[in-house]
């Protein structure tokens, strides 16, 4: 415990002026405890008090001071104190550099941020126009597939009725080709052979088409005066299992087939549909009246092809 030099009040802690030895609370002293202790030791031992720092001894409450006029201060004392005013004003100058350097730092963020929000705004544009032109794209996807659609559509349409000009049409393949060849007399020997004779007169037109193996037996339609006669004429011939060339008297001895004409688009599908219907194990793949038909096994249904479409179903 002790007593405050200039209040008179009992404290437990305080400093010591190393001028005029006196001891002050903190609240009389003109410094905090935190200020205090960060002088360290030999500042500590050299603190003095506000009196002696202006030349005025402190005069305790309730005494009567010795003289009016202030005690001189010495040159050394003087010097001392400027010093210890310097030590306490040094970390000033690192604060104000560390200022200097905060503002510059905070002045380079700011620049930062100016240059990232104008990026960002140059990016949200880029996006619009890329999200602007996504959309024109989708639209005109969209359209494209419309059009497509369409297109299948009539090409379908066209492929239909081109199958059907061909309803009284037959394609026999497997007959040898020779220059001096007529068409209509091989047609009608062929009718003797499956016992389904026909005239000359009953076949509208007869001709060599051309095929996508280059040998020498193009495959020969033939188009009847009805659909009846066309359909019979078929009929017949598949009942003769094993028709050849040979039969119709030629060296060759080549299996004859006799089908319907299909269109070229048929012709393809159905050389699909042979290959997809192998892969799942399709037991029959066959035509009938120029359509493809396919069928899994004896118990399953039969399922008629009509375009590429048409293909998932054979699974």
């Amino acid at each position: 415990m002790f007593k405050c030099a200039r209040c008179n009040s009992e404290g437990l802690d305080g400093v010591l002026c190393s001028g005029c030895k006196l001891k002050f609370d903190f609240p009389c002293s003109g410094i905090t405890k935190a200020g205090y202790n960060k002088l360290g030791g030999d500042r500590q031992l050299q603190w003095k008090c506000a009196s002696c720092k202006t030349g005025f001894i402190p005069t305790p409450p309730g005494s009567v001071p010795a003289s009016s006029s202030p005690t001189p201060v010495s040159m050394d004392l003087l010097l001392a104190e400027i010093q210890g005013i310097k030590m306490d004003l040094a970390p000033l100058r690192s604060m104000s550099d560390d200022i200097k350097s905060l503002k510059s730092d905070v002045s380079d963020l700011k620049n930062s941020l100016e240059m990232a929000h104008s990026l960002i705004n140059d990016f949200t544009q880029k996006i619009h126009k890329l999200e602007s032109r996504l959309d024109t794209l989708e639209k005109t996807n969209l359209e494209t597939a419309t059009i497509h659609n369409k297109i299948d559509h009539l090409e379908q349409k066209l492929n239909e009725k081109e199958q059907w000009s061909r309803r009284n049409n037959i394609e026999i393949k497997g007959v040898p080709l020779f220059k001096s060849e007529n068409l209509i007399d091989t047609i009608v020997n062929l009718s003797k052979k499956i016992n389904y004779p026909i005239t000359p007169n009953q076949i509208n037109f007869v001709a060599r088409v051309p095929s996508r193996i280059n040998n020498n037996s193009k495959p020969i339609a033939a188009s009847f005066h009805n659909y009846h006669l066309k359909e019979e004429f078929m009929l017949a011939a598949r009942r003769l299992k094993s028709l050849s060339s040979k039969d119709l008297g030629y060296s060759d001895d080549k299996r004859i087939f006799v089908n319907d004409h299909l269109t070229v688009s048929n012709k393809m599908l159905l050389t699909k549909v042979k290959a997809l219907a192998k892969e799942k194990h399709f037991l029959y793949v066959w035509v009938k009246h120029s359509k493809i038909l396919v069928r899994k096994n004896n118990t399953s249904p039969i399922t008629a092809i009509y375009s590429e479409r048409d293909l998932i179903n054979i699974q």
